[in-house]
């Protein structure tokens, strides 16, 4: 099946392990054929965007997703996902979520609903990066 992906300037989007951004001054669209899994550079975290619990957890979403390979990222993932429990209870909510997405396999939802988690400044889960 193929994917139609209209990206604006600037804008850009993962495919697999590679990293598509829009140079021309209009909208571009894209037609993408085959099965590497696609991104929006608005979802991805970059390696030095890595500053705290919650974005290492997104990042690991994010490695599960384009590396194909949700089991070789368990172990990291409950653990960030134990530890942003342990600092912060009321996250109980938004890690249940993204559990759902996992067990049935929708890892880009996963990253989506990881994405609209807001924490609040100050608070111990984003003073924690490791």
């Amino acid at each position: 099946m193929t994917l139609k992906l209209t990206l604006k300037p600037g804008e850009g989007v993962l495919i697999g392990n590679s990293r598509i951004e829009v140079l021309a001054r209009g909208m571009s669209t894209l037609l993408i054929s085959g099965d590497a899994p696609v991104l929006r550079a608005e979802f991805a975290i970059d390696p030095g965007d890595v500053v705290d619990t919650p974005t290492r957890l997104r990042q690991v979403l994010q490695k599960m997703y384009l590396g194909g390979d949700m089991a070789a990222h368990h172990d990291e993932y409950f653990d960030l996902a134990r530890r942003l429990l342990m600092d912060s209870p009321t996250a109980l909510d938004w890690i249940t979520g993204i559990n759902k997405c996992l067990v049935v396999g929708d890892v880009y939802k996963a990253i989506k609903l990881a994405k609209e988690q807001r924490w609040p400044p100050g608070s111990q889960v984003i003073a924690k990066a490791s």
